[in-house]
């Protein structure tokens, strides 16, 4: 069974102690949480997403999903396309 862990509240964790916890605490990745106030937000979405998936992939863990902010509802909301785009390179 694969466990997946939403990262929300673990905001003050780098991508490096993320797979750490989850290494200790038997979790095979993560979802990470891509809102303000997080490692990976939707300024730096473009940067900060792609490097910590590769960080916590090169650990034997994945990410197989990312949450948005909550205010993204609609395909035309401004963090729509540079979260997909960061999506997309971090395959």
């Amino acid at each position: 069974m694969r466990i997946i862990v939403f990262s929300k509240m673990f905001r003050n964790k780098t991508a490096d102690e993320l797979a750490d916890l989850a290494l200790e605490c038997g979790f095979t990745g993560w979802d990470l949480c891509v809102r303000p106030g997080h490692p990976a937000d939707p300024e730096n979405v473009g940067q900060a997403l792609p490097e910590a998936v590769r960080r916590i992939r090169r650990r034997g863990l994945d990410v197989p999903m990312v949450s948005a902010p909550t205010e993204l509802v609609t395909p035309d909301h401004p963090t729509a396309e540079p979260i997909v785009a960061a999506l997309d390179a971090a395959d």
